[in-house]
């Protein structure tokens, strides 16, 4: 969990938040759907405010009954975020302080006259829920549920044994610029094929972010942010682009695999990304030349 409270939602100028503390939860059925509460045509996660005198997570379960019909059980905390909303029927803005939880069913099938009126229960594949959840917040916590619900496999995994593992779970990020590179990218490390990957060194110290090491894991993940494998880091180089080696194109694994497409490659992947930083690709540009081994998979 993190230690400062992410916010969400479009902040008003001088509009007086209220704060209003509940629990909220993230319901994977047997076959991996999430249970989403559907009304007035939107989605949302099964949840909200506490009662007086009611924990957090007091609050989930009773919602989850209330709202879709749902008896769980929660299995873990994922995290905690405000949420900035207007309250359609008073027209107060709240802080939705929210408290994520993992939970699974003690009870799949809702009771007659279970769910309040308003109120219907929906099934979806996680990334359909993502897409179709109203609140930011809510889609960030689904996410991040199914990160840490693959984090906690590969911790109870023999592979972990042999690891030093962190004690938090590591970044977890799709490969390329978007959905279609993060899929094919992805399926080339899940097969073993792509054992290295770079990226462009003026992009880390852009963004203030530490440069990867030997021993550090990695989650991928796939285009529609499902995690696919973790990865642990072999060897860390900084090489200009014009001084890559074949042999680190070939471990890359794309393409035709030579020196040859992987210089075109990246040259036009640097020429989409780098911009944004206020770069242009040269053929000295440093590169952060990554090679790594997949030590856990879907």
């Amino acid at each position: 969990m993190t230690s400062e409270i992410r916010t969400f939602g479009q902040r008003v100028e001088n509009a007086n938040y209220i704060l209003r503390p509940g629990g909220y939860a993230v319901i994977t059925n047997a076959v991996g759907q999430i249970a989403l509460a559907r009304a007035d045509g939107q989605y949302h996660l099964p949840g909200g405010g506490q009662d007086a005198g009611e924990s957090v997570e007091e609050a989930a379960r009773r919602e989850a009954q209330e709202e879709v019909g749902l008896l769980i059980e929660l299995d873990f905390m994922i995290d905690v975020a405000d949420q900035l909303v207007l309250a359609a029927d008073t027209k107060h803005y709240y802080r939705k302080r929210c408290h994520f939880f993992s939970a699974h069913l003690s009870q799949e099938t809702p009771s007659a006259g279970a769910i309040e009126l308003e109120h219907e229960l929906v099934w979806m594949k996680p990334a359909q829920a993502i897409a179709a959840l109203r609140l930011d917040s809510e889609r960030w916590a689904v996410a991040q549920e199914r990160q840490m619900r693959f984090w906690r496999a590969f911790l109870a995994s023999d592979a972990a044994l042999a690891l030093h593992v962190p004690a938090q779970m590591p970044d977890a990020y799709g490969f390329g610029d978007g959905p279609q590179m993060a899929d094919e990218l992805g399926k080339l490390v899940y097969d073993g094929v792509k054992t290295a990957t770079c990226g462009a060194l003026w992009e880390y110290e852009y963004e203030g972010e530490a440069l990867p090491c030997v021993g550090d894991l990695e989650i991928v993940l796939d285009g529609a942010g499902e995690p696919l494998c973790i990865y642990e880091i072999t060897d860390v180089q900084i090489k200009p682009y014009n001084q890559v080696a074949a042999a680190f194109a070939h471990a890359e694994g794309e393409g035709d695999r030579t020196l040859d497409w992987w210089r075109q490659a990246h040259w036009r992947f640097f020429s989409r990304t780098l911009p944004r930083i206020g770069r242009q690709p040269s053929a000295t540009m440093p590169l952060v030349c990554e090679q790594f081994r997949v030590v856990f998979k879907a």
